[in-house]
């Protein structure tokens, strides 16, 4: 079966599977909307009921789908969009219920979702002009209200302008150039690897890639597509051997967990632009895994009619794995340094408190934190990364950094509220947006008030490439002796723990500490095995540290001055033999 029919069949099926979630009583005020598992009601945004509606419009129109005309589907359809028009706001915005009420961008997301079905629908014939003239209806209205009326995270910049300019294409009467020119102004945000400011590679990073392929065509600014290309080939070299992709330096709700890359119909829609069998079999092979096919890789399909039959089979899976493999690189506006040889699968990472990562076969050092107590720059994120032989530097610096210390009074009265707002503060347990503030705006926040520093603590981690593992040398300079600290090792559970001639299952939520000698993480065929372990404390969870609910985590308890040699060792495991 070739992509096409594949993609259909699944869009029908999502389309049947969601029948029981419509809401068909004509008395009821939610009639045609998709009740969303996620909310308990009907919600007219692109998640749940969005993506109902672009499903069945597709599977409705195509005459390679199984639903290809169907009268009750149409009936739905119909529904689904008049739920949709009846809950936009006077402005023609909608809600995201859950966090944003009366959205631009959440509306633009609906519209950058339906206006390809608009065009299609123009040109199918008879039985699709309603959803040109319904669909179309809505999207004229939601785009005009979404001149004009902002935006929250730096993706929405560029799905709002993918929208507008998709609306303009379809209603040539409507000009939104103006806004969308001030938007553009902006520039997009990416650095020279590739890596686009809100680093998530599974949901963001495809979120952009599509708008800006989108905006490519109908602004005619071909230029957006290299952009696109440097991100994809930047994703390619995240990758890990099943073809789910390193999330560790994310800073929205990816970080960290296990997902597919979201850019796998941009994928499909480049390899046919440029010709690339690599990212072709890559986005084939992606759309095998659960949840990987959505409404735009319909219309990416749809977008290349002859090109379709250079389209791998999706039943065939390749003989031999487009993912890069055998190379170590260093990514240094990414502030990433990354191996992957087989099964090994690592990454070193600045900008976020996963300093190191570790998959080889079935198990996983998910993350690797080096952290001191309850200290301004306490949990370690380096600043800077620095490609040395054979591996690379990571370097927390502490003047970048609100200085530890106290605060001193200010010889006046302080009101009964005013304590707080006057109080300086680590940071240290802040995390996303005030954490993200620049030095000099934190140190405005606190001016009225005089403060008693410490000294400056920098933190220097090295991590080299050994045989069969990784060096990896924790280092402290300056600042004061005997402050606890600790390196914590998060493996990915269920597995076996085992070390000093004991052995314990490995269970998510669950910790233990390396005291001395070394320890074995396995699970089923591999291991990886971690130390010396040291003894200086037993903080079980060490003050201003992140939980770690998902992970069994191993701890090396440490105190300032740190200069502490770790080993890391992976290789196949086996009952009858030691860990390699």
């Amino acid at each position: 079966m070739s992509l096409l029919p594949y993609t259909l069949e699944h869009a029908a099926r999502y389309v049947l599977e969601s029948y029981p979630r419509q809401i068909l009583d004509t008395a009821d005020r939610d009639y045609g909307g998709i009740v969303s598992p996620d909310y308990g009601c009907a919600a007219a945004d692109s998640g749940r009921h969005g993506t109902f509606i672009a499903f069945a419009c597709y599977a409705y129109m195509h005459t390679e789908s199984p639903l290809h005309g169907d009268t009750e589907l149409r009936r739905r359809i119909e529904a689904a969009i008049g739920f949709l028009s009846g809950r936009q706001r006077e402005s023609g915005l909608i809600d995201l219920i859950s966090v944003n009420i009366e959205s631009p961008p959440d509306t633009a997301f609906t519209v950058q979702l339906f206006a390809p079905l608009v065009a299609r629908a123009r040109t199918a014939g008879e039985p699709a002009a309603f959803i040109a003239e319904e669909l179309g209806a809505y999207i004229r209205s939601a785009a005009e209200g979404i001149v004009g009326r902002g935006f929250h995270t730096p993706n929405h910049r560029w799905v709002i302008c993918s929208a507008l300019s998709q609306a303009m294409s379809l209603y040539p009467d409507f000009d939104a150039s103006e806004y969308i020119d001030a938007i553009l102004a902006e520039t997009i945000d990416v650095n020279e690897d590739g890596q686009y400011s809100e680093r998530s590679t599974g949901v963001y990073d495809g979120v952009v890639n599509r708008s800006l392929r989108y905006m490519a065509d109908k602004l005619n600014m071909p230029e957006l597509l290299d952009i696109v290309r440097r991100n994809l080939d930047l994703t390619m070299h995240l990758l890990h051997p099943d073809g789910s992709v390193l999330t560790s330096v994310s800073i929205r709700q990816d970080r960290g967990a296990a997902a597919y890359p979201a850019s796998a119909d941009s994928f499909l829609d480049m390899a046919l632009r440029d010709s690339n069998d690599d990212w072709l079999q890559f986005a084939v092979d992606t759309f095998r895994k659960p949840g990987t096919i959505t409404p735009a890789t319909v219309e990416a399909v749809l977008s290349h009619p002859g090109q379709i039959s250079r389209i791998p089979s999706p039943d065939a899976p390749s003989s031999a794995s487009p993912i890069p493999d055998g190379f170590r690189r260093f990514f240094p506006a990414a502030g990433i340094w990354r191996v992957k040889d087989g099964d090994l699968s690592a990454a070193a990472f600045a900008g976020t408190t996963s300093v190191f990562l570790l998959r080889y076969g079935s198990v996983e050092l998910r993350a690797l934190k080096v952290a001191r107590c309850r200290a301004p720059g306490g949990r370690f994120e380096a600043d800077t990364t620095e490609e040395i032989e054979r591996g690379v530097r990571l370097t927390q610096k502490a003047d970048r950094r609100i200085a530890s210390g106290y605060d001193l009074p200010l010889g006046r009265p302080v009101g009964f509220d005013e304590f707080e707002e006057l109080r300086s503060t680590d940071y240290d347990h802040i995390r996303t947006k005030q954490e993200q503030r620049s030095l000099k705006q934190l140190e405005l926040l606190h001016a009225s008030r005089d403060r008693w520093t410490l000294p400056p603590t920098d933190v220097q981690i090295d991590i080299r490439e050994a045989e069969s593992g990784f060096d990896i040398e924790v280092l402290t300079i300056g600042g004061h002796d005997r402050n606890p600290a600790q390196i914590e090792l998060c493996f990915t559970g269920p597995g076996i723990w085992e070390a000093g001639g004991t052995a314990c299952e490995a269970i998510p939520g669950a910790s233990a500490f390396l005291l001395s000698g070394f320890g074995t993480f396995h699970n089923h065929r591999h291991a990886i095995t971690v130390g010396p372990g040291a003894s200086a404390h037993r903080m079980w969870h060490m003050r201003g540290t992140e939980p770690e609910p998902d992970a069994f985590r191993v701890l090396i308890a440490l105190e300032t001055p740190v200069e502490h040699p770790l080993q890391i060792r992976y290789g196949p495991w086996s009952p009858v033999s030691d860990a390699s």
